[in-house]
């Protein structure tokens, strides 16, 4: 089974709902389909988006089979997460900036809304095998607790 590493780094400095939003905006946009090629298992079905119905999200519809849950032994790989804390803006843009120098592929994420106005809020990493884990970009920062 392969080990993947998805690492998203978020501003310290954020209320408490807006971090975790922005926390879950760099997950989701950094992992969206990005499975790296052949860390799928062989013959594991491929997710699904839930289907919408007049019942609500995930809803079967008549007469269809229910689906079952997928196993991380399904999928043929696991994926470890790691949320990163950076102390503020400052810390973040420098973080994102090295990432490109380094050409480690991830998604900033900018708040277009007021108060934020287009301020960088979190990072995503594309999920990584093991070996691949971007640790010199990331050393000086802690994780989010």
């Amino acid at each position: 089974m392969s080990v993947l590493w998805h690492i998203c780094i978020v501003r310290r400095d954020l209320p408490r709902g807006v971090l975790a939003a922005q926390l879950i905006h760099a997950a989701g946009e950094s992992s969206l389909g990005r499975i790296p090629h052949g860390a799928r298992k062989e013959g594991a079905e491929p997710r699904r988006a839930l289907e919408r119905s007049d019942r609500g999200y995930g809803a079967r519809k008549e007469g269809a089979e229910p689906r079952r849950a997928l196993e991380r032994s399904d999928r043929g790989y696991c994926t470890h997460a790691v949320a990163l804390a950076a102390r503020d803006e400052q810390q973040l843009e420098a973080v994102a900036r090295r990432l490109a120098y380094e050409r480690i592929e991830h998604v900033t994420i900018r708040e277009p809304d007021p108060p934020w106005c287009g301020a960088l809020m979190a990072i995503g990493l594309v999920p990584v095998p093991r070996q691949t884990k971007p640790l010199e970009a990331l050393r000086r920062l802690e994780l989010l607790r």
